[in-house]
């Protein structure tokens, strides 16, 4: 189960241990975590935790109610990405965006932003022909329209300004 459908409450999701008759949850918790709400985007805390051998994010909203999203498939590799390969955040040369209400809801790299741009995303347009019910742009068919050269070039202006020489740029749209 991912995005916003509802999961079982978690604290009832409890089995009975063989040997203590303690009861035990049916996952291993990992860490904790600031999300968004999947159906009304407020912020919702929640944890990281592995079953089954993926990886997931349980999240509670006090109006939409638990909601549980797959991170990862490999909990090894997702340990290993946390663990092992870890090295100095990199800043961005400038920062774009003032914070006024904090992450996720300041868009762009703010000085809370803890990494520069390892990949930056350009979209030419929201429109797309599909409805994807994950889509992190927030395109489909009600979205008409396409940006102008103009406002690509400011994009990648703004870009080369906060990175410097960027070491990937998908277009995308």
């Amino acid at each position: 189960m991912s995005g916003p459908a509802k999961a079982a409450g978690f604290a009832g999701d409890l089995e009975a241990a063989e040997d203590s008759g303690h009861r035990v949850r049916p996952y291993q918790y990992y860490d904790t975590a600031v999300s968004i709400c999947g159906v009304c985007y407020r912020r919702a805390l929640g944890k990281v935790v592995f079953q089954d051998g993926k990886v997931y994010l349980l999240k509670h909203c006090p109006d939409h109610g638990h909601q549980r999203t797959l991170i990862a498939d490999d909990v090894d590799y997702y340990r290993r990405a946390r663990e092992v390969f870890l090295k100095p955040s990199e800043m961005p040369r400038r920062f774009a965006t003032p914070v006024r209400h904090g992450c996720p809801y300041d868009c762009g790299l703010c000085t809370d932003h803890e990494q520069h741009s390892c990949v930056a995303l350009v979209e030419v347009t929201d429109h797309c022909n599909l409805a994807c019910p994950i889509c992190y742009a927030g395109s489909g068919p009600h979205r008409p329209g396409f940006r102008s050269l103009e406002t690509v070039e400011r994009m990648l202006d703004a870009l080369v300004a906060s990175e410097g020489r960027p070491d990937v740029v998908q277009i995308s749209g």
